[in-house]
């Protein structure tokens, strides 16, 4: 079943001890009022989150539409990015493409992942050489368990970031 790229849904809260050593970043899967999934709808939005190394820059995403639409990022430095995205379902993968407030570009490619599809993942560099990675979808959090490089948690590395999906 594809659920695409805009079916992920994903809200962010930062979680910090007093003597953390690093910080983690905690996100939850529950549907806000503002951004809910509705396949094969216009209406259709959906919750990322990625990041962006070095300077381990982590960023809240929402994509709106289905197999097309609109992007914006929201990153913990206060920048702000907007732009479009597409999904060929003939292949099980997207492109987007975004400009940020500070003047940094950057297109990146994601792809369907887990046995059913529900999750998605990508990768891109920005104009200024820094590598992009993101995570969402419905079944974001299972697939990152799968992986062999995280223990069995549903997360995933930003330098001396840990970004959780719950």
């Amino acid at each position: 079943m594809r659920l695409g790229f805009a079916i992920a849904i994903l809200t962010g809260v930062v979680a910090l001890g007093a003597n953390a050593q690093a910080e983690t970043i905690s996100l939850s899967t529950q549907v806000t009022q503002d951004c809910q999934p509705m396949i094969e709808d216009e209406a259709n939005c959906t919750y990322f989150a990625g990041c962006i190394t070095p300077n381990d820059d982590w960023f809240r995403g929402e994509a709106r539409g289905w197999d097309g639409g609109k992007v914006t990022l929201n990153l913990n430095s206060g920048v702000t990015c907007e732009g479009d995205w597409d999904f060929r379902s003939a292949v099980d993968s997207g492109s987007t493409q975004v400009t940020c407030s500070d003047g940094e570009r950057f297109e990146l490619s994601f792809f369907l992942r887990g046995e059913d599809g529900t999750a998605m993942s990508g990768n891109g560099i920005t104009k200024t050489s820094r590598r992009i990675t993101i995570y969402g979808g419905p079944g974001a959090a299972d697939y990152l368990r799968t992986r062999t490089d995280t223990d069995n948690k549903p997360e995933f590395s930003c330098g001396g970031v840990t970004i959780r999906l719950e």
